[in-house]
């Protein structure tokens, strides 16, 4: 495995539980009432976000790199 192919398994798995702990948090959000779930809950979604942006930028930029 190389580096790239390890660096897209990291960053994907990275986001699948960003996305998952964000919705764990927004669901103890509707059962607390705590302001601390819905800003973990949106934080966690928000970066999640942002690592699936990159991830996407990542891959088309090594895509070439990845053929071989």
């Amino acid at each position: 495995m190389s580096l790239i192919n390890f660096h897209i398994f990291l960053i994907s798995t990275a986001t699948i539980f960003g996305f998952w702990f964000g919705s764990w948090e927004f669901a103890a959000f509707s059962h607390s009432k705590s302001y601390i779930d819905l800003a973990a809950a949106i934080g966690s979604t928000a970066a999640s976000f942002a690592l699936a942006i990159y991830l996407i930028w990542f891959v088309k930029k090594k895509k070439p790199m990845l053929k071989d």
